[in-house]
């Protein structure tokens, strides 16, 4: 989830707060009990016709699971950064994390300190749209 999901004007929408109202958490001490190892959670769906539609993860990708591939950073990155810097920071920015063994801090503490820029940024060339890790498109 990218940020603007989380921002105040989007959780007091009205489609929000009319699905909040339809949500019931229970806790559940067997998935308690298998933390920290596992990160258990399972959502349960009611459907109108009487079916429920039943999902239970235990990973998450980039937290418990195996770590990010390279094309899911480099597109969490352009989410996340896209209206923060300019094109020409954020190529920067990707190709000193990609050689990061041989960056010197002060490169990449002067690289930053110039990336808080409100101008739209583009893709870098490597940046494709991955599948998400739960395989299905993102």
């Amino acid at each position: 989830m990218l940020p603007a999901r989380f921002a105040a004007e989007r959780i007091r929408a009205d489609d929000v707060q009319r699905l909040l109202c339809r949500v019931t958490i229970r806790p559940n001490a067997a998935y308690s009990h298998r933390f920290p190892n596992e990160m258990a959670a399972s959502v349960t769906i009611a459907l109108t016709d009487g079916r429920s539609l039943t999902r239970e993860v235990t990973t998450y990708p980039g937290l418990n699971a195996p770590p990010f591939t390279w094309k899911q950073v480099l597109h969490k990155f352009e989410n996340l950064t896209r209206d923060r810097v300019t094109p020409d920071q954020s190529h920067a920015l990707i190709d000193m994390v990609r050689n990061l063994d041989v960056v010197s801090a002060r490169d990449l503490t002067r690289l930053l300190a110039g990336s808080g820029n409100e101008r739209p940024g583009s893709p870098h060339p490597e940046m494709k749209r991955p599948d998400s890790a739960y395989g299905d498109s993102v």
